[in-house]
């Protein structure tokens, strides 16, 4: 629970000084009803308190009760002020009826005063000092919630009070001349005691402001003269009473009394003196260590900090801000802001947004997080993150930003926008390939079958050619679609990346035309890693051709080959890339180069800015794919008119001796006994596969779901010897299925079909060996070539 505001505790006891200043008046008013002479001047010989001042008194005390609450209404606020200026008036037409030695009736408006209490020329009037002192402290309500006058109001205040506090020590030591003035009526003691206390409680209602302001700061100073002000009120009061009484009662002499209250004096503020010295000494030290900590934090502060003042100058600079902007802190101390680390085309933006916050204290960028752009010494734009925020200060307004350059954190955003979408249009693309080839294989086998049931010859088999060209070429297109979507199966092995580029040098010489010059580079030990071939060449070839693009008036292609350590540095700024050991293989020609737009773009599926029918728009992108594929990285750097180069990151394997994946052997040999079961949820690739086997002599059993296959297998008396199964069915996939089946035929092998690869195919563990698979679409060769790899296993 948190403490009580000083001010507020402060404000509550004016509120009930203002009540007990009511309650005095009040009571001297009953003494004035009922003639009760102790309630007019508490002891017998005493002035009495006349009763225009008892009324102002209750007056003033309840306009000040008013304003001292928590919440003042207007109307509140103005019964205030007119009991203010009633007790102002009363004041200053009494000090006019001295002046000019008038009677305006006033005196005796409410009770006639008897002759033989007062000097004859003034019945019933005030004193002087009282009327001077109802002049001050109306006025000080009066002005206390005034805009501007509350300085003004707290030393009217402090004014009035003064005068009281005379009065209340002319009564103390019996000294007349403090309290009375000549002939004049003399201010009462209950007067002046209530006088002290309004004023006391006009300047406790407002102690945020005025002279209180100093005394109830939080500062060194503001405890100073809390421990100050006691003593400095109540020690020569006390001591001087005690003091003056001792020599009139012959206790000792006046020097002796005199010399005892300097020498109390002296020792009672010298201890004060040595307590504050020692306090504020205490809060130096503390205020010391604590901008000590300021410093370093601002300096340890990985995000720049820079204040600036109301008129937009720079007054904290820490040294984050001197690394991201490229100034020193000297340099730049004083200056405006504006002109240094604020873009041209922002700053009478930023000017005016000051100005309009200086002007209503009204601004739409503090407390808010900003994205902008921010200027360095050597004037170039960079992307900031910016937080501004207005320090506490009884002065003019200072702003602080907090300042974060978010280069990378674009480069990153952006890169991983970048593999979203190249992910997103990759599941996309190997989706749309699965379908494909499930149509094609249907395709193409059926105008295989019909091409071998047709003469040689005629249109007929021309037509059949044509649709079985068509089929290959849509083929190569979906094995692309596969390899951008990371979906095709790899055949992997350890491979020497300098070996595979030197081996593929004369190819790629006859690739390209004479005008163009290609160097291969190849550093010393460079390491090994794992991918297949076959795609590693289609990579560099896919490459070397578009470069050869490129550069049609000739140019250099560099092909180069090295190693190369990704750190966490590179891997911070490049999300899908792990920090460790890569073979580096970099693509480098003299082209037209790209624009940022078109680099973008560049690895996206049919995206070309060849014109058409020069290209499909696959090639990059089927590079993509087989990279991402091998667990690698590619990246591309270009600029219009300076070329492009590609760089490859493949991860290095230290151990050289890994097999070499074997390929399959196949035999031509009919099995025209042996018996298999096809499954597949397809009734066309259902088809079509069964009547190539039985064309080959085998003796096949159909299944369209896998519930099928196994009443299937349950009701065959003899023996399955294989059993081929597409992957992805409704139900139950192909895996699941081969399971069953081996529950009851142990030595069952299977052959997979399916228009997916590598994904799917690891996401329903069928990859434990090459031998397992074929990929759709496929032919009568190919298909036949698995069935007997697959048969030779099972006998081997």
């Amino acid at each position: 629970m948190t403490a009580r505001p000083l001010a507020a505790v402060l404000r509550s006891i004016g509120l009930g000084t203002g009540l007990a200043v009511a309650a005095i008046g009040a009571v001297v008013l009953v003494g004035w009803v009922f003639d009760v002479g102790l309630l007019k001047s508490v002891l017998p010989g005493f002035s009495t308190t006349k009763a225009n001042t008892a009324t102002g008194l209750s007056l003033a005390g309840i306009a000040l009760a008013l304003l001292a609450r928590s919440a003042v209404g207007p109307r509140g606020r103005l019964v205030a002020r007119i009991l203010a200026v009633t007790v102002a008036l009363v004041g200053l037409l009494t000090l006019g009826e001295y002046v000019t030695d008038l009677n305006l009736g006033i005196d005796e408006l409410l009770f006639a005063d008897t002759p033989s209490t007062v000097p004859p020329s003034s019945p019933g009037r005030m004193g002087i000092n009282t009327a001077l002192t109802f002049v001050l402290l109306g006025s000080a309500l009066l002005l206390l919630d005034v805009a501007r006058c509350s300085g003004l109001a707290s030393q009217l205040a402090l004014t009035g009070g003064a005068v009281a506090l005379v009065a209340v020590v002319g009564y103390l030591y019996g000294v007349e001349p403090l309290y009375g003035i000549s002939s004049y009526p003399q201010m009462a003691i209950h007067t002046a005691l209530a006088l002290t206390l309004l004023a006391a409680g006009i300047m406790l209602a407002r102690s945020e402001h005025g002279i209180m302001a100093a005394l109830t700061s939080d500062g060194a100073g503001g405890r100073m003269a809390r421990r100050f002000l006691p003593a400095v009120l109540g020690v020569p009061l006390v001591l001087g009473w005690f003091t003056l009484r001792g020599e009139r009662a012959g206790v000792y002499a006046t020097e002796f009394g005199l010399s005892l209250l300097v020498t109390v004096i002296m020792a009672v503020f010298g201890t004060l003196a040595w307590v504050s010295a020692v306090s504020l000494n205490r809060a130096d030290a503390r205020m010391r260590e604590s901008e000590a900590r300021k410093a370093a934090t601002l300096e340890a502060a990985l995000d720049c900090i820079i204040t600036i003042d109301h008129r937009g100058r720079i007054t904290e600079f820490n040294a984050a801000a001197e690394r991201v902007f490229g100034y020193r802190r000297a340099d730049v101390m004083g200056r405006e802001m504006a002109t240094l680390i604020i873009p041209p085309a922002l700053r009478e933006r930023h000017r005016e947004g000051l100005a309009r916050y200086l002007a209503t204290g009204e601004g739409p960028v503090l407390g808010r997080r900003l994205e902008m752009p921010g200027l360095r010494a050597d004037g170039t734009e960079f992307p900031i993150e910016l937080t501004i925020t207005r320090l506490p200060s009884d002065g003019p307004p200072m702003f602080t930003g907090f300042v974060r350059d978010i280069t990378e954190r674009r480069l990153l955003e952006d890169e991983l926008r970048q593999a979203q979408k190249m992910e997103a249009v990759g599941r996309l693309a190997g989706g749309i390939a699965h379908d494909f080839n499930n149509l094609l294989t249907i395709i193409a086998g059926r105008a295989r079958f019909a091409l071998e049931r047709l003469a040689a010859g005629g249109s007929a088999q021309r037509d059949l050619d044509t649709i079985i060209g068509a089929s290959g070429r849509a083929e190569m297109l979906t094995r692309q679609l596969l390899a951008f979507g990371r979906k095709q199966m790899l055949k992997v092995q350890m491979l020497d990346l300098s070996e595979v580029v030197e081996r593929m040098r004369t190819l790629l010489e006859r690739t390209i035309p004479e005008d163009i010059v290609i160097a291969t580079i190849a550093a010393r030990d460079v390491g090994r890693v794992t991918a297949d071939p076959t795609q590693i060449e289609q990579v560099i070839m896919n490459l070397v051709v578009n470069a050869r693009d490129a550069m049609p008036r000739g140019g250099r292609l560099t092909i180069e080959v090295t190693n190369a350590d990704l750190d966490d540095t590179y891997a911070r700024t490049h999300p899908e890339v792990k920090s460790g050991a890569y073979v580096m293989l970099v693509v480098s020609d003299t082209g037209i180069g790209m624009d940022r737009e078109t680099q973008a773009r560049v690895f996206e599926p049919f995206f070309t800015t060849k014109e058409p029918g020069k290209g499909t728009g696959l090639g990059f992108s089927t590079v993509y794919g087989i990279v991402k594929q091998s667990n690698g990285h590619i990246g591309v750097y270009s600029e219009p008119g300076r070329g492009t180069t590609f760089r490859i990151y493949l991860p290095r394997v230290d151990d050289a001796t890994a097999p070499a994946s074997r390929e399959p052997t196949t035999t031509g040999t009919t099995r025209e006994a042996e018996t298999i079961l096809i499954v597949d949820d397809d009734e066309e690739i259902r088809g079509l596969a069964s009547e190539i086997l039985a064309s080959e002599g085998y003796t096949v059993l159909v299944a369209q779901h896998p519930d099928e296959a196994l009443q299937a297998s349950a009701r065959h008396p003899g023996t399955i010897h294989l059993v081929i199964a597409d992957v992805v069915m409704p139900g139950m996939n192909g895996p699941q299925l081969f399971e069953r089946l081996k529950a009851s035929r142990p030595n069952l092998p299977v052959l997979y079909i399916s228009g997916y690869a590598d994904g799917a195919m690891l996401h329903y563990g069928v990859l434990e060996a090459a031998r397992t698979f074929l990929q759709k679409p496929f032919t009568r060769q190919s298909l036949m070539a698995k069935v007997h790899e697959a048969l030779e296993a099972s006998r081997a």
